[in-house]
């Protein structure tokens, strides 16, 4: 396992915890349960800067963030 997916990984179980929520399967690559972490009132999408001392939230990520959620409902 990459270093990367090692953060990734630690970071989710960590939001899942924090928010009483759960991981979701692949970090939401599957076709049905998107982004990373759910609860009962929230879909969660983890970021990680790896090297970079910052990212660039996309205003695509917020958008997709909001498709799924209509989606669940």
């Amino acid at each position: 396992m990459a270093w990367q997916h090692k953060l990734s990984a630690a970071q989710e179980k960590r939001t899942a915890e924090t928010y009483k929520g759960s991981r979701s399967v692949m970090s939401g690559a599957g076709s049905w349960h998107k982004n990373d972490v759910r609860n009962e009132h929230l879909l969660i999408e983890n970021k990680t800067t790896g090297n970079k001392a910052s990212i660039t939230l996309k205003s695509r990520d917020l958008v997709d963030l909001w498709h799924n959620a209509v989606k669940e409902g």
